[in-house]
């Protein structure tokens, strides 16, 4: 199974065979679903802890502007207020519908919102600005360049309501040059570019991952098949090899049964004069009971048998294997 993992992203995965390839693509977009499900829920939990520490960091930050500038209860409210309608959204979504779209696109409205209210209760201080670079860091966590494009576009949205309808808000951070606008955008742009890179970058490694992962499977599927038809081979050999010693033993009881019941002497012997069998009737010629052991009885003293025939019958049968009367002096 030859297969190529191609460097789009998006492009489906390849195979030398047209028709493997459906079956193909499919699976590998189901292990890059599943992966990418997997990377989400990680990122849902970093942010089911950094939205409340949001929130209670935007909270600590309007009690210490208000007692600092004697400001009252207004900026704790709009903290409070407005961080509860940032976080308890995204938390919600984060536990109901944790694989849905609209919940990472609700975070990310979440990390815009969280940038603007510090900022906002900041009085728009340059430091606060470097928290917005950190928010879209995190949100490019998901591996999704659309939510730090749509967390980007949300803060230009604010920044251009600011200017239309409190303009004084804005205005002491950028009326000093109008560059300071060009450079904070230029900045923005170049984050979003970077980002968008990166999660260009990883999606692609997680495809090229998926498809090695495919390839593991099917060489351990072929492994795994060979492993049992070889297994259901020895079992049928096994069986087969039971039934063969089955039917031996059936055929040779047969065989015992039907030499016992003939009309003459017959008997099984080794070459040391040991006997081995011997049917009921020859036990009825040398006057022996039906149920005799015959183990008993020896040919090796000669008296029956005499040691030089026995040896002379040994040696043709050795020779030819097969012997059709022999002519002996039984005593």
């Amino acid at each position: 199974m030859s297969a190529t993992v191609p460097l789009d992203p998006v492009a489906p995965f390849s195979s030398s065979a047209p028709s493997a390839a459906v079956p193909h693509r499919s699976r590998i977009d189901d292990l890059c679903a599943a992966a990418e499900q997997r990377n989400v829920d990680r990122v849902h939990r970093v942010f089911s802890w950094l939205i409340p520490a949001e929130w209670s960091l935007a909270v600590v930050l309007a009690v210490t502007i208000s007692l600092r500038h004697d400001l009252g209860y207004a900026s704790l409210a709009v903290a409070a207020v407005g961080g509860a309608i940032f976080a308890l959204p995204s938390l919600a979504l984060i536990l109901w519908r944790p694989s849905a779209l609209v919940t990472r696109i609700a975070v990310a409205l979440a990390q815009a919102g969280f940038s603007g209210l510090f900022l906002h209760l900041s009085g728009h201080h340059t430091e606060a600005y470097f928290y917005l670079f950190g928010a879209l860091a995190f949100l490019a966590l998901y591996r999704d360049w659309r939510l730090v494009t749509l967390a980007t576009a949300a803060i230009a949205l604010h920044h251009l309501a600011l200017q239309l309808v409190w303009p004084h808000f804005v205005r002491d951070v950028f009326a000093a040059s109008p560059w300071r606008t060009v450079e904070f955008g230029f900045w923005l742009l170049f984050e979003n570019i970077a980002l968008a890179g990166w999660c260009w970058v990883s999606r692609r490694e997680l495809r090229e991952i998926a498809g090695r992962q495919f390839e593991y499977q099917q060489l351990l599927g072929q492994l795994e098949k060979r492993v049992y038809d070889r297994t259901r081979a020895l079992e049928n050999e096994i069986a087969a090899r039971d039934r063969t010693a089955r039917e031996l033993r059936e055929t040779e009881l047969q065989h015992r049964n039907l030499v016992a019941s003939l009309p003459i002497g017959i008997f099984e012997t080794t070459r040391t004069g040991a006997v081995r069998f011997a049917n009921r009737h020859l036990l009825g010629l040398v006057g022996l009971p039906a149920n005799f052991d015959p183990s008993y009885l020896s040919l090796g003293d000669g008296r029956i048998f005499p040691v030089v025939d026995r040896e002379r019958f040994w040696q043709r049968l050795e020779n030819e294997r097969e012997i059709h009367g022999f002519p002996a002096s039984l005593r």
